[in-house]
């Protein structure tokens, strides 16, 4: 709480979180809502908050359901990170040898695949099976894009990519846990692996999981939001600050409030949440401040 940057960036994530799951309450009418007689009001004009766009769609309410995607994607990457990343990298610290190596080698290589290009790969396969594809593996490609209004490349890159840095984090904090008095006392009165792991070298990492965990979260975001520029992500009329910064380009010369207003709040989101990872990392390092 001594540090302000951090307690000011975590109250205004919170803020947008708020405003994102409290979307409908917030906004004067649907997202989808058209009004052609009224496209590309600005602010002040009577059309929403933030005006409208080309087709007399209300930003801020746009807005609002852009931050419910990136919301989903973040909470999307914590989990794995927690359900792949940690288990990978505390099995790796505390078994060493072959399976440290073997479970090292398999993190370099997905950390070497580059990211946006694995994720157009991946949202060109999955786009081609909903569209055309035949069979059970089509049908549940389809039905999962579906229910995530094409979410679904995002997710894959995330479940594919981004657990592989908190892995390596685990891992560093392991090895310097394992040889630890306590640690080497429960193995030789009989312990278990899984039981020394589970109650005695997991609770002592939690702090650089969490730290990897909202360092994860911009990466997430603006992964989806590349994807969504693009056109491969979500389908509209799903609105994602991605897309909507796509679809203002557009008209960028004459309206240029329609990607300015949505790329502000992608830059903020990535901001703040950058800031908490950041500050966090300093409260895990140096401790509480006197």
């Amino acid at each position: 709480m001594k540090r302000p940057l951090i307690v000011g960036a975590g109250g205004a994530l919170a803020l947008l979180v708020a405003c994102a799951i409290f979307a409908p309450l917030l906004a004067s009418r649907p997202y989808a809502e058209q009004d052609l007689a009224n496209s590309f009001a600005g602010p002040g004009d009577g059309v929403g908050w933030l005006g409208s766009d080309a087709l007399g769609r209300d930003v801020w309410a746009r807005l609002l359901s852009g931050l419910r995607i990136s919301l989903a994607v973040a909470i999307f990457s914590q989990i794995v990170v927690v359900v792949i990343g940690v288990p990978v990298g505390l099995l790796a610290g505390y078994l060493g040898g072959r399976a440290d190596r073997l479970l090292m080698r398999i993190v370099d290589s997905v950390m070497s695949f580059p990211v946006l290009l694995l994720a157009m790969v991946i949202s060109a396969n999955v786009r081609g099976n909903s569209a055309s594809g035949t069979g059970i593996w089509s049908d549940i490609v389809r039905q999962v894009d579906e229910q995530t209004n094409g979410l679904t490349p995002a997710l894959v890159v995330i479940s594919v990519l981004f657990w592989a840095p908190t892995a390596r984090l685990v891992r560093s904090s392991v090895i310097g846990l394992r040889e630890r008095d306590f640690v080497r006392a429960a193995r030789s009165s009989g312990a278990t692996h899984l039981h020394v792991m589970r109650r005695h070298v997991l609770p002592h990492i939690w702090g650089p999981v969490i730290v990897s965990a909202a360092i994860v979260v911009p990466f997430a975001v603006l992964t989806e939001a590349a994807l969504s520029f693009l056109k491969l992500g979500v389908e509209p009329p799903t609105p994602s600050l991605g897309l909507m910064i796509a679809e203002g380009a557009t008209s960028i010369n004459s309206f240029p409030l329609q990607v300015l207003i949505p790329s502000a709040f992608l830059i903020a989101v990535t901001l703040l949440a950058q800031q908490l990872g950041n500050g966090l990392q300093q409260v895990f390092e140096e401790g509480p401040q006197r």
